[in-house]
């Protein structure tokens, strides 16, 4: 092979190997190029379906925003609705009532009505308090001679008033009190006291009847509950112990709520004037200024209920670095919280300079108001509501009276010196034989009705009512369900209303409120809570509300569950 076919031979294999590597190169080229291109097929396809996606719950966001805000505005209207028929109600009772006083029967009454208050009273001295247009009508039918008169202002500096409070008293009563010839007035019926120098012996019994107040209702019927003086003061001297020493006089405050139930008359009042304190009381604050006035008047304490929480912490008036090292304790009351809420509401306070730890009591009317103190040794979780007064004896008992053992859930029961006399009124004696009974020990137990546990550190755990279960004898624990829920992400808050089972009697059935914090739909907050809650503790329904709606400073659970009931109702009309 001459040199020249070498070299021919040369450059046609060089240019073939060339040839066969582009084909190869051009070839992986075109597969990288198509592999590419199919990769960045399925990321728009799928960037388009997370689009897509994001759409749709956001639709369905707004869609639940809508419905929410409907049903608020439905639920407006029918308690507007609700308030008229009220009004009209109470407008029909009040012609009645005064068909009634113009009648001779309303004479008759009136009389049997105060010879049962001289019977009761024996020989004790009574007084009779009457209306304007009775008074006549007293003047004529009695042998009553003169009528003590008091103005509203006869205590009370003017000048020294709030406007707010001003206006409600000036609203409500005569600022002159009018006077009849042989009346006497409060300063006369003073001084005949201060003259008196002889003795009046009247009969000493701690132990009859002085008190009576209805319970809140927020859980069934309103009951009327009968104390006596020495079951409001052991209730008094048994909190004492909860009041640290000062060198000055501190203030208690005790705003808006009316002092006519229990919890009031005797936590909120007498207790802290027996111990020293100066009682700040002030019925007619705004509640929309509880914030402003609460930097007013600095107190030192206040008994918390969940309601004023709320709007300290969303008030926009209170500023960041506020200081609150006035509150020398945060304790709750009123209504439990969840273990979230607890923690939020601690979080506020210490934010601001408050040293104490947030605590909460328990208690019931049928006991004078407290039948625990707070323990801050111990943290809120689990319905934690602290430990038994001092002479105030707690046990947990079964359906047949033996009592349990640490740990171990059943009806707290109460004894001790602040128990109740009775119920009074409607079925009075009937349900006074079923909370007040006698155990095997001899002694008579207050049943509280509420399911619990105690610890062997003695401390008390609320877990709700106890006769509260779903179908099957499953408990219903709200408070458990409840710290479940608003642990579960997406949720911000959220509460639970039981429903009466129609179909199954004396159970009930779960329905859920949330308010979502934007981070999930209610669809996926309904899937998370198929983790979260027991199968008998998921709720036939959840709702999806913008903020609780209260009924006398507790959620109004008692409200909604009547418009479940009436739904439920208009379904089976509809079918």
């Amino acid at each position: 092979m001459t040199i020249e076919e070498k070299l021919k031979h040369f450059y046609d294999t060089s240019v073939d190997e060339a040839r066969r590597q582009a084909e190869k190169d051009v070839r992986k080229h075109k597969e990288a190029l198509d592999a590419a291109l199919e990769e960045r097929k399925k990321m728009s396809l799928g960037n388009a379906a997370s689009s897509r996606k994001a759409e749709i719950a956001n639709a369905k966001r707004e869609i639940n925003k809508a419905l929410s805000a409907e049903q608020l505005h439905i639920r407006r209207n029918w308690t507007a609705r609700q308030s008229r028929l009220k009004e009209k109600l109470f407008a029909d009772v009040r012609v009645q009532i005064l068909k009634f006083m113009e009648s001779p029967r309303y004479e008759e009454y009136l009389c049997t009505k105060i010879e049962e208050a001289v019977c009761f009273a024996e020989h004790d001295e009574i007084q009779i308090y009457l209306s304007k247009e009775d008074e006549e009508l007293f003047r004529t039918t009695t042998p009553m001679t003169r009528m003590i008169k008091v103005s509203p202002f006869e205590y009370a500096d003017k000048s020294q008033m709030k406007d707010y409070v001003l206006e409600e008293i000036t609203a409500r009563y005569q600022a002159v009190t009018e006077t009849t010839e042989g009346d006497m007035s409060w300063q006369e019926f003073m001084e005949m006291g201060r003259n008196f120098k002889g003795e009046y012996l009247v009969s000493v019994d701690p132990e009859r009847a002085v008190f009576g107040a209805y319970t809140s209702g927020s859980t069934g019927i309103s009951k009327l509950v009968i104390h006596s003086s020495a079951n409001i003061v052991a209730t008094a001297y048994q909190m004492s112990i909860f009041i640290p020493p000062s060198d000055v006089q501190e203030v208690w405050w005790t705003p808006i709520l009316p002092p006519a139930l229990i919890a009031v008359t005797v936590s909120m009042t007498i207790f802290p004037l027996s111990t020293g304190l100066m009682v700040s009381l002030d019925p007619f604050c705004p509640l929309e200024n509880i914030d402003i006035e609460f930097m007013d008047r600095k107190p030192n304490f206040w008994a918390l209920i969940p309601r004023y929480c709320e709007l300290l912490m969303a008030s926009d008036r209170i500023p960041e670095d506020y200081d609150m090292s006035h509150l020398r304790t945060i304790g709750a009351g009123a209504e439990a919280m969840n273990d979230r809420k607890y923690a939020e509401v601690e979080e506020f306070f210490h934010k601001h300079n408050v040293q104490a730890k947030l605590s909460a009591g328990y208690g019931q009317s049928e006991g004078c108001s407290n039948f625990t103190l707070p323990n801050p040794m111990f943290p809120l979780e689990d319905g934690c509501v602290g430990m038994p007064m001092t002479a105030t004896v707690l046990g947990v008992f079964d359906k047949d009276l033996n009592e349990l053992n640490y740990g171990e859930s059943g009806e707290l029961c109460m004894t001790g010196p602040s128990m109740m006399l009775h119920y009074s009124g409607w079925r009075g004696e009937e349900l006074t034989e079923q909370t007040l009974i006698e155990h095997s020990d001899g002694n008579t137990w207050l049943h509280t009705g509420d399911e619990a546990y105690i610890t062997e550190q003695g401390i008390v755990h609320i877990l709700g009512r106890g006769e509260i279960k779903a179908y099957g004898d499953k408990p219903l624990h709200v408070m458990r369900m409840e710290t479940k829920t608003v642990r579960t992400p997406g949720v911000k808050d959220g509460f639970f209303c039981l429903v009466p089972d129609q179909e199954h009697e004396g159970y009930y059935r779960p329905y859920l409120f949330v308010i979502l914090d934007g981070t999930k739909t209610l669809e996926e907050v309904a899937e998370l809570l198929k983790d979260t809650l027991e199968e008998h503790e998921y709720p036939v329904e959840i709702r999806e509300i913008t903020e609780r709606p209260y009924f006398h400073f507790k959620t109004d659970r008692k409200g909604l569950t009547a418009q479940i009931l009436e739904e439920l109702e208009q379904a089976k009309e509809e079918k």
